[in-house]
């Protein structure tokens, strides 16, 4: 993850860490409604505690977040973790890092949000 948020900033993009899932949503919680507010959520699958699914489940069922676009990321590649994330809700999943790939994700995530409005 530390290569994404690396990546993330070279590109110019504001980003905010946390060591956790429960961190992540207070952190979503805190910038809500702010200039600062987060329109993309790019997370690791494999966390303790709440993984990057349930994470996905969990903003989906929150009203507030139920419309961010969201990047699961993962080191393993396999069609049962795209799966899984589409299920969960995601917008997209990048298996294992590339800059370019990233890239291209955040392009389609800018696409997305802009379109929505958000």
């Amino acid at each position: 993850m530390q290569q994404s948020i690396i990546t993330l900033r070279n590109l110019g993009i504001e980003c905010h860490t946390a060591r956790s899932a429960r961190e992540a949503i207070d952190v979503l919680l805190d910038l809500q409604g702010t200039a600062r507010q987060i329109n993309v959520v790019v997370s690791d699958i494999e966390m303790s505690e709440m993984d990057g699914y349930a994470l996905t489940r969990t903003l989906r069922d929150t009203p507030d977040f139920s419309d961010l676009y969201i990047l699961l990321h993962t080191s393993l590649d396999s069609a049962m973790n795209s799966e899984k994330s589409q299920i969960a809700g995601a917008n997209a999943v990048l298996t294992k890092f590339s800059s370019p790939e990233l890239t291209k994700c955040l392009i389609e995530a800018a696409r997305t949000v802009v379109a929505q409005g958000l």
